[in-house]
């Protein structure tokens, strides 16, 4: 009898301590499981900051070089109804795989429609200026500037994720939303669609 009751202790005490371990695992699960409504909020606030800096973008009297050692004006946006910016870095991988689809929409040469980067890390680097010349010469030799001091300030410092495409009319104002994150060439083509019509009616 001794002998069947302390296997039956042992068999509860087994049975307590799996019980216990479940029961921290389950609450450890549900402490790591994402809380939807902070996710949301979050996306919430991540928008909103990112609209903030959007309507503060300033393109107005910048003097950048391109990669060549031209200097580029804000009346590049005078030649096209509407200009699309990609502001990217060198040490961004969805930027980089995102070139070939860029460059794919420079070749459609779009009627009224221009297209140029900013390498923002190439104000300050000159290894990003070489990555960013070798990357460009793979890719239709997509128009890209070096960021001066006002490009810096008034475009870049605004700028939260990469890579980020905005969409500029002729006088250089920034048209609808920005568009983050990498994007295929049918995507970019339907946001400066949107954008045309967005300007046109801004002229009514």
């Amino acid at each position: 009898m001794k002998k069947i009751g302390k296997v039956i202790g042992i068999i509860f005490g087994i049975t307590v301590v799996v019980c216990g371990v479940i029961v921290i695992s389950g609450y450890i699960g549900e402490r790591n499981e994402p809380d939807l409504a902070t996710m949301q909020a979050e996306e919430k606030n991540l928008n909103e900051e990112i609209s903030a800096k959007m309507k503060n973008i300033d393109l107005s009297n910048f003097q950048a070089e391109d990669l060549d050692g031209n200097i580029v004006t804000q009346e590049v946006f005078s030649k096209n109804k509407i200009t699309l910016i990609d502001i990217w870095t060198t040490d961004c991988s969805p930027c980089i795989e995102g070139m070939p689809d860029l460059a794919k929409l420079q070749k459609e040469n779009l009627e009224g429609v221009g297209i140029f980067t900013v390498c923002q890390d190439s104000a300050y680097s000159e290894e990003a200026q070489k990555f960013a010349k070798e990357l460009m010469a793979d890719n239709d030799n997509i128009p890209t500037l070096i960021p001066d001091k006002k490009l810096m300030n008034g475009l870049c410092d605004h700028i939260i994720a990469y890579p980020t495409h905005l969409f500029v009319d002729s006088k250089g104002k920034v048209i609808g939303e920005d568009y983050v994150g990498g994007t295929s060439t049918e995507q970019l083509k339907a946001e400066i669609f949107k954008r045309l019509e967005m300007s046109e009616k801004n002229k009514k």
